[in-house]
């Protein structure tokens, strides 16, 4: 009895035994050769590789920056937070001190030379009578122009306003200094000199002058 196997190898036999003469042997299919632009990928990927590694020491670098920002910040929170207690006790000195200094200022003009309340009494009575003066004007008429077809003559204004000006503007200076000088140690032979020098300075009323008009 024949077997399967040996049937198998009959048809094969068979098969091989009918194959014309002329038939070629099967040929590999040849492997394609790396084609340039392949290659040149490769060297580019070198090259970037290459950069890449280039970058390590500014990595480092960065890192060290990052870790030394850290620690700024950590010392920055610790110095802001110190900076506040600082600026808070500041504050609260500095308020302290101010309210101590109002009150003794306070003493001192309270306990200013009577002096100068009665110099400031008659600045302003010297103010009210300023104001109530009249003004004088004068009015003078000039040469005759006797180089022109019509002669005219100029016409010249005089008045005491200027000076009354001055004065007032002298009495007001005279009341602010009085006002400073309860804040100045002065003995009252040193203050009656101040007050005096401060009457003796004021402009004094003089004789209408030329003003424009």
């Amino acid at each position: 009895m024949t077997t399967l196997r040996e049937t198998i190898e009959d048809v094969v036999r068979g098969f091989l035994r009918s194959e014309p003469a002329t038939a070629q042997p099967m040929r590999a299919e040849l492997i394609p050769k790396p084609e340039p632009q392949r290659r040149a990928a490769f060297e580019a990927l070198a090259a970037l590789r290459a950069r890449q590694l280039a970058l390590d020491p500014l990595r480092v670098e960065a890192a060290g920056l990052t870790k030394e920002l850290e620690e700024n910040e950590a010392r920055g929170a610790v110095i802001r937070q110190k900076l506040g207690e600082v600026g808070g006790e500041i504050f609260v000195s500095n308020l302290d001190i101010s309210t101590a200094i109002d009150r003794q200022l306070a003493i001192v003009r309270q306990t200013a030379s009577p002096m100068i309340d009665q110099f400031t009494i008659e600045m302003h009575v010297e103010l009210d009578r300023l104001a109530g003066v009249k003004v004088e004007v004068e009015e003078e008429l000039g040469e005759k122009n006797y180089d022109r077809d019509v002669p005219t003559r100029s016409k010249y204004t005089y008045s005491t306003q200027p000076s009354i000006q001055r004065r007032v503007g002298g009495v007001r200076q005279a009341i602010l200094r009085a006002g400073e000088l309860k804040f100045i140690d002065l003995s009252e032979e040193g203050l009656a000199g101040e007050l005096a020098a401060l009457r003796d300075a004021l402009p004094a009323p003089q004789s209408p002058e030329k003003v424009r008009v």
